[in-house]
């Protein structure tokens, strides 16, 4: 079995439940990737390469990616999303209007550079950070070099608020929440975050990660890409 299948992951399960159900649906032995995993809280599009089209993994990780996320501000949580303690809180309960928001919102696209959360795959001397936070360390990660092409206010009012996001690969959309809420003063976690594209390929032509067990893999592949150009 070779090609691609986009899949919509569901919010509570980690990117490798859906990895693992695909192994246990299939009457074959896979050759298996991704184009990059979500985080357990965030929902939407995994792109999962079988056979051949694993060879293509670099390409995709090279891809600009499309999310849509809703922050709440007043506090920030250890793992910067809805799993974590909240271990900063703003006494102040400052709450945000559009305007206020979208005045520093212009400073973060573009070229800069972004410190990944602790609790992240990064790795800290051949371990991962989230490893060594979990067993109570403090892993000293170093500044990324990433690029934020859109970076839109989409709608809300005081604590809650919802954003559009183009980012380049390896871009930390908690760690940008968390950016902005310090720029205003204050604290912000990410409590929702959806996985909209990667390059081409949408969430919209997704199987949904609850119908797994209920299809034929085969019948949804999609063909091997070839490219010859840039592809970001």
């Amino acid at each position: 079995m070779n090609g691609i299948l986009l899949i919509d992951k569901e919010p509570g399960i980690s990117s490798f439940d859906v990895i693992r159900r695909i192994k246990h649906h299939s009457v074959e032995k896979l050759k298996i990737g991704h184009a990059g995993t979500l985080d357990p809280f965030a929902s939407g599009l995994l792109v999962i390469l079988l056979g051949r089209a694993t060879k293509t993994m670099d390409m995709f990780h090279k891809m600009r990616k499309g999310y849509s996320f809703t922050v709440e501000f007043g506090y920030e949580t250890d793992t910067l999303d809805p799993t974590g303690e909240k271990i900063f809180i703003d006494t102040d309960q400052h709450n945000f209007t559009p305007t206020e928001i979208k005045s520093v919102l212009l400073s973060f696209r573009g070229e800069q550079t972004q410190i990944p959360p602790i609790y992240s795959a990064k790795k800290v001397k051949g371990k991962r950070a989230y490893d060594i936070a979990r067993k109570g360390g403090t892993p000293v990660l170093e500044p990324i070099k990433v690029n934020i092409y859109k970076l839109e206010h989409i709608s809300g009012e005081g604590s809650q608020h919802t954003f559009e996001a183009t980012v380049s690969s390896g871009t930390y959309i908690r760690s940008l929440a968390s950016d902005i809420g310090r720029a205003l003063g204050s604290y912000a976690t990410t409590t929702a975050l959806r996985r909209t594209f990667i390059g081409d390929y949408a969430v919209t032509d997704a199987v949904p990660s609850k119908l797994l067990d209920r299809i034929e893999l085969a019948d949804k592949l999609l063909p091997t890409p070839t490219w010859k150009e840039n592809v970001m």
